[in-house]
């Protein structure tokens, strides 16, 4: 999985984990006038650019990469069953995490994980989607850009480390695969 040992090189996953990674809103009133100030610790713009180019390959369903296309190639493999199940079963975790919500509305619409994912890395990344772009956009001229960035921010450090279990299920498999004749 040369591209997920790609994704840990990349200085993203330091810094999404260090202990002062996360945002801070504060609230001040100055002569009746509210002052919001908003800051967020973690990983640079290089650094999440870096992971996400690498970490779409994971979500694109064109990419052989891609967990729906691996779970496809986990039951077709001669492997044995459980491990096809643990994979299964990993990938529906996934997908259960990413179709959780977050408990935050835009537009009248409440949004889950996955769409807010999709929207960080095909509106405002990638910029492969023109309805994604304008929902960016729309997050992150708002006064909640920093929460949706780094709640974004936080679910693809959180599927990395689903990523990162597949990695030990793909060497657990690859000794399973019958060698050469």
């Amino acid at each position: 999985m040369r591209k997920l040992e790609k994704l840990e090189r990349i200085s993203f996953l330091e810094k999404i984990n260090h202990p002062d990674s996360g945002i801070t809103i504060s609230f001040r009133n100055e002569q009746g006038e509210g002052i919001i100030k908003q800051e967020r610790r973690g990983p640079d713009e290089e650094a999440i650019d870096a992971f996400v180019l690498t970490f779409r390959f994971f979500i694109q369903n064109n990419e052989p990469t891609s967990l729906g296309n691996m779970e496809k190639f986990y039951l077709e493999a001669p492997i044995e069953p459980g491990l096809q199940q643990e994979f299964v079963n990993l990938r529906k975790e996934v997908n259960e995490y990413l179709d959780g919500s977050i408990n935050i509305s835009l537009n009248g619409e409440a949004l889950t994980r996955r769409r807010l994912m999709e929207v960080f890395v095909f509106g405002g990344l990638s910029h492969a989607n023109e309805e994604k772009r304008i929902i960016y956009k729309t997050m992150m001229s708002s006064y909640g850009a920093m929460l949706f960035e780094n709640e974004a921010l936080v679910i693809l450090r959180n599927i990395h480390v689903a990523i990162a279990f597949i990695k030990s299920l793909n060497e657990k498999a690859l000794e399973h695969l019958p060698g050469p004749s």
